[in-house]
């Protein structure tokens, strides 16, 4: 049985894992949104890059973040139905490695804003 999410094709015991990861992107847009026009004009965006003028950009890089946090959630809610034919765990363990990868941009995101205010 499979069930629509945002007119995808969705299993249904995937349900939970893929409505988290639209929750996490849309929680991560309103954060965005209430923090950006607090944020300097320029922000740290990597700490590991070699010269150090290149840790800082424009904070209008930071809108990337939603929009990969949308585009992941999108297409691997697109891509699990070809996974849909192997057994039950392999798109269950995708899924919720989605939810994780969201959860990663988000922190990631909550950082930077806390390491510049």
């Amino acid at each position: 049985m499979t069930q629509k999410f945002l007119s995808v094709q969705v299993p249904s015991h995937l349900k939970t894992p893929f409505q988290v990861c639209f929750l996490v992107s849309s929680g991560l847009t309103l954060f965005l949104l209430v923090s950006y026009l607090r944020l300097q004009p320029t922000v740290p965006l990597f700490y590991s890059l070699a010269d150090p003028s290149d840790y800082l950009v424009d904070k209008q890089w930071l809108i990337l973040f939603p929009v990969i946090s949308f585009a992941i959630t999108f297409g691997h809610s697109i891509l699990i139905k070809t996974l849909y034919h192997h057994e039950k765990i392999i798109p269950n363990l995708f899924a919720w490695s989605t939810v994780a990868i969201q959860v990663l941009l988000t922190l990631e995101l909550v950082r930077i804003v806390i390491i510049i205010s």
